[in-house]
């Protein structure tokens, strides 16, 4: 295994677990039915930036494999 491979895999493992950390925080706010506090959502966008760049960078360089 080369290493542009394992850093794919990398990137999408890092990836799919803030998709993970994402779904579980807002289950979490809707369940306790709590509004949302600025806090809350700075740090939802944070992990969804997060997400969002590991996918993008997992996707380009298996496509530059």
């Amino acid at each position: 295994m080369n290493r542009k491979t394992i850093s794919v895999r990398m990137h999408a493992l890092a990836a799919s677990t803030c998709f993970v950390w994402l779904i579980q925080t807002t289950a979490k706010s809707l369940s306790s039915g709590s509004p949302w506090t600025p806090a809350d959502i700075f740090f939802c966008l944070s992990i969804l930036i997060a997400a969002v760049y590991m996918s993008t960078q997992a996707f380009l360089l298996h496509r530059n494999d």
